[in-house]
């Protein structure tokens, strides 16, 4: 078995990180891996999190090194974190007998291929998305620039070398994993390639520990009626998520749903949003906003519905795999969301082809309603959604490909 060193520069104080990395480190701990993490963390997630985070990490035998996350200035500040994680990641090499270093992204990437350069020590390079394009369609990197289009363009040749002289690559979609064997004056990628998409633990994510009666307590939290619908939309809003959209979907659905309630399980508020609702005349009581823990977002899940997302359809977003998927289908809930990111429309497609919106458009949120209308229907639907999400996006099925790929390198 392999000692690992899995770098990130997302903190696994993060909800992301309790989402997305601690799950399959602790089941690699299980498969006999040796791991130590080094990563950058926010002070209030640190402070909210750390004792936990490192309990557990205590109880599977995973050691972790840390620094200060810091962004400002922009440009500036990155590359000082990532020569600051690169000295810390020499120093645990030194210490410990190091045979791989697993890369989140590519400010981790870029650390672990100069370790590789200067060591000799092997690198997976786990991509998480075509990260420069979407800095770029995000608006991010606004190219018109020249400082940030040279940074693009740097990037850009950072991405070459990495899929060149990684032992091993990890797209998060087939999609991506297609456009990225395209490549292939760059290199034959098709033996070092794999797919494994933002898992959910399935054992976390249950929605048979939770009774009607828990339900129903809970909705009377947030002064919801047993017989209120609820869409709900877990996760942060920003750059990718379309939140204009979904509320012109909502209001139009809410018209002839009458008991439609939307519920934001997100850190955005209810004073953010008042001027939208009131812009599209919906009513300030049939939405809620609740921030919450990872190990309370099943719980408040079990409230819905049914799930939704919209998230901006560009070419960055053909490698995106959206972590509220898994958990959302995972808990049983059909999910609504647009066409074009990553490999979402085919793993909807097994479910109901109804779900997706075809276009950001009034009859294409019309072409959906019936799960809203039909309860036979919806309840079809949602007999459908956990077997789905245990066939995509188990998180027991990545932690035995990550398994295969570290014993393959090191073998």
């Amino acid at each position: 078995m392999a000692n690992i060193l899995y770098i990130t520069f997302d903190g696994i104080t993060d909800p992301l990180g309790r989402s997305q990395i601690l799950p399959y480190l602790k089941g690699l701990s299980h498969c006999g891996h040796s791991i130590h993490i080094l990563s950058q963390e926010k002070v209030k997630h640190l402070k909210r999190e750390g004792r936990a985070v490192e309990k557990i990490l205590g109880s599977h035998n995973i050691s972790w090194d840390h620094i200060p996350y810091k962004n400002k200035p922009p440009i500036l500040q990155p590359l000082i974190q990532r020569r600051r994680i690169k000295q810390l990641a020499k120093q645990i090499i030194a210490k410990k007998q190091i045979d791989l270093t697993h890369c989140r992204s590519y400010m981790a990437g870029w650390v672990g291929l100069q370790i590789k350069k200067q060591l000799g020590i092997p690198f997976v390079f786990d991509m998480r998305g075509f990260w420069p394009d979407e800095r770029k369609e995000g608006g991010l990197w606004p190219t018109k620039n020249p400082l940030y289009r040279l940074v693009y363009l740097r990037v850009k040749h950072l991405e070459k070398r990495l899929l060149f002289n990684a032992e091993h690559i990890v797209s998060l979609t087939h999609k991506g994993k297609k456009i990225i064997e395209s490549w292939n004056h760059i290199k034959n990628f098709e033996e070092i390639i794999s797919v494994i998409p933002c898992c959910a633990d399935l054992d976390h994510f249950d929605p048979s520990k939770y009774s009607t009666t828990d339900k129903n307590q809970l909705r009377k939290t947030y002064n919801l009626k047993e017989e209120d619908l609820v869409i709900g939309y877990v996760g942060s809003l920003g750059t990718w998520y379309m939140l204009d959209e979904m509320l012109d979907a909502f209001a139009q659905w809410s018209q002839q749903e009458k008991n439609l309630k939307l519920f934001f399980l997100s850190n955005i508020s209810q004073d953010d949003l008042l001027p939208m609702l009131s812009k599209r005349g919906i009513p300030k009581e049939s939405v809620r906003t609740q921030s919450t823990s990872y190990d309370n977002v099943p719980e408040h899940m079990a409230m819905f519905d049914v799930g939704l997302f919209f998230i901006l359809p560009v070419f960055s977003k053909s490698a995106s795999s959206p972590v509220k998927q898994g958990e959302m289908l995972s808990m049983g809930l059909p999910v609504i969301c647009n066409r074009g990111v990553g490999d979402t429309d085919r793993v909807i497609k097994e479910i109901d082809s109804s779900l997706i919106v075809n276009d950001l458009n009034t009859s294409s949120y019309q072409a959906v309603a019936r799960v809203f209308s039909d309860t036979g229907f919806r309840d079809s639907l949602s007999r459908q959604c956990r077997p789905t999400a245990k066939k995509w996006f188990d998180v027991n099925q990545g932690i035995a490909s990550y398994n295969n790929i570290y014993n393959d390198i090191i073998k």
